[in-house]
Protein backbone atom coordinates (compact mmCIF):
# COMPACT_ATOMS: atom_id res chain seq x y z
CA UNK A 1 0.00 0.00 0.00
CA UNK A 2 1.26 3.47 -1.13
CA UNK A 3 1.37 5.99 2.19
CA UNK A 4 0.35 9.20 0.88
CA UNK A 5 0.86 10.68 3.61
CA UNK A 6 4.81 9.53 3.63
CA UNK A 7 5.20 10.83 -0.17
CA UNK A 8 3.28 14.50 0.67
CA UNK A 9 5.70 14.93 3.13
CA UNK A 10 8.88 13.95 1.11
CA UNK A 11 7.47 16.43 -1.09
CA UNK A 12 7.12 19.70 0.76
CA UNK A 13 10.43 18.34 3.17
CA UNK A 14 12.45 21.85 2.98
CA UNK A 15 10.00 23.93 1.49
CA UNK A 16 9.71 27.13 3.07
CA UNK A 17 6.22 29.30 3.78
CA UNK A 18 6.28 30.76 0.19
CA UNK A 19 6.69 27.59 -1.27
CA UNK A 20 4.58 25.61 0.60
CA UNK A 21 1.79 28.09 0.06
CA UNK A 22 2.62 27.90 -3.48
CA UNK A 23 2.47 24.08 -3.56
CA UNK A 24 -1.35 24.24 -1.51
CA UNK A 25 -2.57 26.90 -4.20
CA UNK A 26 -1.95 25.21 -7.09
CA UNK A 27 -3.30 21.85 -5.58
CA UNK A 28 -6.28 23.72 -4.57
CA UNK A 29 -6.89 25.50 -8.39
CA UNK A 30 -5.94 22.37 -9.92
CA UNK A 31 -8.74 20.48 -8.29
CA UNK A 32 -12.33 19.84 -9.65
CA UNK A 33 -15.14 21.39 -8.83
CA UNK A 34 -17.23 18.68 -7.36
CA UNK A 35 -20.00 20.79 -6.48
CA UNK A 36 -20.21 20.15 -3.07
CA UNK A 37 -21.02 22.89 -1.04
CA UNK A 38 -24.16 22.32 0.28
CA UNK A 39 -25.57 22.73 4.39
CA UNK A 40 -24.73 18.67 4.72
CA UNK A 41 -21.68 18.96 3.90
CA UNK A 42 -20.42 22.11 5.68
CA UNK A 43 -17.61 21.70 8.69
CA UNK A 44 -18.84 23.60 11.54
CA UNK A 45 -15.75 25.78 13.12
CA UNK A 46 -13.58 26.41 10.43
CA UNK A 47 -13.14 30.23 9.70
CA UNK A 48 -12.94 29.80 5.93
CA UNK A 49 -16.10 27.95 4.59
CA UNK A 50 -14.75 24.23 4.38
CA UNK A 51 -17.04 21.72 2.99
CA UNK A 52 -16.30 17.77 3.12
CA UNK A 53 -18.12 15.17 1.34
CA UNK A 54 -16.72 11.43 2.52
CA UNK A 55 -18.61 8.27 0.91
CA UNK A 56 -18.11 4.64 1.66
CA UNK A 57 -18.21 2.06 -1.08
CA UNK A 58 -17.50 -1.40 -0.40
CA UNK A 59 -15.54 -0.83 2.65
CA UNK A 60 -13.43 1.96 0.74
CA UNK A 61 -13.54 5.67 1.74
CA UNK A 62 -13.72 8.86 -0.44
CA UNK A 63 -13.15 11.89 0.22
CA UNK A 64 -13.28 15.33 -1.48
CA UNK A 65 -13.32 18.79 -0.14
CA UNK A 66 -13.89 22.61 -1.19
CA UNK A 67 -13.11 25.84 0.60
CA UNK A 68 -13.32 29.70 0.07
CA UNK A 69 -9.99 29.54 0.92
CA UNK A 70 -7.31 28.46 -1.76
CA UNK A 71 -4.74 27.32 0.83
CA UNK A 72 -7.29 25.64 3.06
CA UNK A 73 -8.79 23.77 0.24
CA UNK A 74 -5.66 22.82 -0.86
CA UNK A 75 -4.41 21.26 2.07
CA UNK A 76 -7.66 20.05 2.87
CA UNK A 77 -7.54 18.20 -0.40
CA UNK A 78 -4.21 16.73 0.30
CA UNK A 79 -5.89 14.98 3.38
CA UNK A 80 -8.70 13.93 1.38
CA UNK A 81 -6.19 12.04 -0.76
CA UNK A 82 -4.31 10.42 2.69
CA UNK A 83 -7.93 9.25 3.52
CA UNK A 84 -9.05 7.75 -0.14
CA UNK A 85 -8.80 4.40 -0.77
CA UNK A 86 -8.42 3.59 2.94
CA UNK A 87 -10.59 1.63 5.20
CA UNK A 88 -12.58 3.04 8.39
CA UNK A 89 -10.17 1.05 10.97
CA UNK A 90 -6.78 2.85 8.35
CA UNK A 91 -8.51 5.99 9.05
CA UNK A 92 -9.12 5.95 12.91
CA UNK A 93 -5.56 5.20 13.01
CA UNK A 94 -4.03 7.41 10.70
CA UNK A 95 -2.58 10.48 12.37
CA UNK A 96 -2.62 13.64 9.91
CA UNK A 97 0.98 14.92 10.59
CA UNK A 98 2.53 16.44 7.40
CA UNK A 99 1.73 19.85 8.45
CA UNK A 100 3.85 19.37 11.26
CA UNK A 101 7.32 20.72 10.67
CA UNK A 102 6.36 23.49 8.09
CA UNK A 103 6.23 26.93 8.18
CA UNK A 104 2.66 27.69 8.08
CA UNK A 105 2.02 28.30 11.71
CA UNK A 106 1.38 31.77 10.78
CA UNK A 107 -1.02 31.02 8.46
CA UNK A 108 -2.99 28.51 10.03
CA UNK A 109 -4.46 29.71 13.48
CA UNK A 110 -5.93 27.06 15.99
CA UNK A 111 -9.50 27.74 14.52
CA UNK A 112 -8.35 26.90 10.97
CA UNK A 113 -6.53 23.72 12.51
CA UNK A 114 -9.75 22.88 14.13
CA UNK A 115 -11.66 22.83 11.13
CA UNK A 116 -8.94 20.99 9.00
CA UNK A 117 -9.40 17.97 11.93
CA UNK A 118 -12.78 17.97 11.48
CA UNK A 119 -12.69 16.05 8.33
CA UNK A 120 -10.90 12.84 10.16
CA UNK A 121 -14.72 13.04 11.98
CA UNK A 122 -16.53 13.35 9.20
CA UNK A 123 -15.05 10.68 7.80
CA UNK A 124 -15.22 8.44 10.71
CA UNK A 125 -18.79 9.69 10.81
CA UNK A 126 -19.25 6.97 8.17
CA UNK A 127 -18.79 4.03 10.49
CA UNK A 128 -22.46 4.03 11.00
CA UNK A 129 -22.84 2.69 7.29
CA UNK A 130 -20.65 -0.31 7.68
Amino acid sequence: MIDTQELLKKEIQGMDELDLFDFFVKKAMSSENKNIRCKENKIPGCVSGLWVKAELENGVVTVNADSDSLLIKGIALCICEIFSNMTIEQVRNTEIDFLNHTDLSGELDERRRIGLSKIKDRVLSLEKYI
